[in-house]
């Protein structure tokens, strides 16, 4: 994503003007190696409140639609209160890969915490797929408390989400 970011011709290319590329910088502008905090997040992300009875209504391969859906839209929620032009720029250069893997048991968002507090956190998200597929995310979190917030949601909420502290 700094790549991205950093990269005004990548920018340029794709119609993007001076303005949008500053918001851009200033997104990946700190030192993005002084990793502060890692929390792994798996379980149920359902901020909605769906139940389990409402779930079993829907055939497998919808369940897991919105598995996903749920899951992406995560830590979203967090961002919804960014200005705009953040917003965009954040989507501008999230990343998405898909890759093959038998490691991966259950779904999950690692949320990186950084030393600089200029920088927001970054979420990667890791979903299951067919086979051994897995689909990866990458994005900032538009909330500096983010790390303290889903600190708080985990620890308080009875949804079934689970988090551990990796780094």
């Amino acid at each position: 994503m700094k790549e991205k970011a950093m990269n005004d011709d990548y920018s340029r290319l794709l119609g993007r003007n001076d303005e949008f590329i500053a918001k851009l910088h200033e997104l990946c502008a700190g030192d993005m190696s002084k990793i502060h905090d890692v929390i792994r997040l798996s379980g149920v992300f359902d901020m909605f409140g769906l139940s389990e009875e409402r779930l079993l209504q829907f055939s497998p391969m919808l369940k897991r639609e919105l598995e996903i859906l749920l899951l992406k839209s995560f830590t979203a929620n967090w961002s919804n209160k960014a200005e705009m032009d953040k917003i965009d720029a954040a989507s501008f250069i999230a990343s998405e890969r898909t890759f093959v893997s038998s490691e991966l048991k259950e779904d999950c968002i690692y949320i990186f915490g950084f030393e600089d507090d200029s920088l927001y956190p970054v979420a990667v998200g890791f979903m299951r797929g067919e086979g051994n597929s897995v689909s990866a995310f990458s994005t900032f979190v538009l909330s500096k408390d983010f790390v303290s917030d889903v600190f708080k949601f985990a620890i308080f909420s009875d949804i079934g989400l689970k988090w551990d502290r990796v780094y």
